[in-house]
């Protein structure tokens, strides 16, 4: 998703969350009369702004498309239209929060560094086990060990 439709759709967000909100407050207060037709129309803009921005997600695009039956009742209008609002807000943010994790993608081909810096470690680790290895034979024998002194007996 490019950015400027994840700023289309950051508009379209809010506006749907209010929409989500005044229907749930109708329903809830029983006040849905005369409400059908301006809750559709509002839900249909929206919904045809989603369309245009991710004109290849059927989801958007077909599925969330209210065609209300003829004549129907303000409140189940209302019920389909906020319900319709409900899965399109879900999906937008969940779209977006998807798309928010940073894709790391690397210009420079990197080919087998993994495999040198791995030998390269192995080398090091090999040549530091030698000298503990000498350093503690050393010890052991009583030999000198460079830069120190032997104590006097």
């Amino acid at each position: 998703m490019n950015r400027e439709t994840r700023e289309q759709l950051g508009q379209i967000v809010p506006a749907l969350k209010a929409l989500e909100q005044s229907l749930r407050q109708a329903m809830g207060a029983d006040a849905t009369a005369g409400a059908g037709a301006l809750a559709l129309r509002s839900y249909s803009s929206l919904q045809a702004c989603a369309a245009e921005s991710l004109p290849d997600d059927v989801f958007v695009v077909e599925a969330l498309r209210l065609e209300p039956e003829p004549e129907p009742g303000e409140e189940q209008l209302v019920a389909q239209v906020s319900l319709a609002c409900s899965q399109l807000l879900l999906y937008l943010e969940s779209l977006l929060r998807a798309r928010r994790r940073p894709q790391i993608e690397f210009a420079v081909d990197f080919g087998d560094i993994g495999c040198d810096l791995c030998e390269t470690i192995r080398s090091l680790l090999a040549q530091a086990r030698a000298a503990l290895r000498d350093l503690l034979l050393a010890l052991l024998d009583g030999e000198p060990q460079p830069g120190r002194a032997r104590e006097a007996t």
